[in-house]
């Protein structure tokens, strides 16, 4: 999946459909913090975003080579493999 969307090397993954628990003190981010949040990241390392499916709202008007939407491309093993892989 990385070598079909051009990630070579080191990269980070992000999780931005990651939820917390009912009651928990952590907040949702917004699309527009994990806009940002990656493209500042992006600066250092391609981004590789992860989830069980694509994050359009995020990618909205992003015109980045360097973040790459894998959400939905893999199976549990395979997004397993990627994060297990990823330097952050």
């Amino acid at each position: 999946l990385l070598e079909e969307k051009g990630v070579a090397g080191s990269y980070a993954v992000a999780a931005p459909q990651c939820h917390t628990r009912r009651g928990s003190t952590i907040r949702r981010w917004t699309s527009e913090h994990w806009r940002e949040a990656v493209q500042q990241l992006s600066t250092r390392l391609p981004v590789v975003l992860v989830g069980a499916q694509p994050s359009p709202q995020l990618m909205k008007g992003l015109n980045n080579p360097h973040i790459v939407d894998l959400g939905g491309a893999g199976d549990l093993v395979q997004t397993a493999a990627i994060m297990g892989m990823a330097r952050v």
